[in-house]
């Protein structure tokens, strides 16, 4: 109860409600799969990392961040390798080392895929 009325409080403060905030991160994810703009993706991967707290968000970021890499391990890799050096370590930490939806063989196992991916498994 505590934490979804901090959750509440914090998204009104930002002049979004809860409902707002999802229906924009629905819209987003469903960029972000199609993968049509690696900024794009890299500002998903940014905003994820943000709300590394939020159990719920981060939740559904993993879902997305782990589709994308079973499904376009160059797409994934492209935008990882545009985040910082620090964020590329906060993401592998918070979303690679631990996957939620798949094992961490298959996630490594598309990060091999190829060139690409491998360049961005090095980091």
């Amino acid at each position: 109860m505590t934490f979804t009325l901090l959750f509440l409080i914090s998204s009104i403060s930002q002049g979004e409600t809860y409902d707002e905030y999802w229906s924009r991160w629905h819209d987003d994810a469903e960029e972000v799969s199609k993968c049509l703009s690696s900024t794009t993706v890299e500002s998903f991967l940014t905003q994820a990392l943000k709300n590394i707290g939020n159990a719920e968000r981060n939740e559904a970021n993993s879902e997305v961040i782990e589709y994308l890499i079973i499904k376009n391990p160059d797409c994934f890799c492209n935008a990882f390798l545009m985040l910082p050096a620090a964020l590329r370590g906060k993401l592998k930490q918070s979303h690679l080392s631990s996957p939620v939806y798949h094992t961490k063989e298959e996630i490594d196992a598309a990060l091999f895929s190829n060139k690409i991916s491998r360049q961005c498994h090095a980091f």
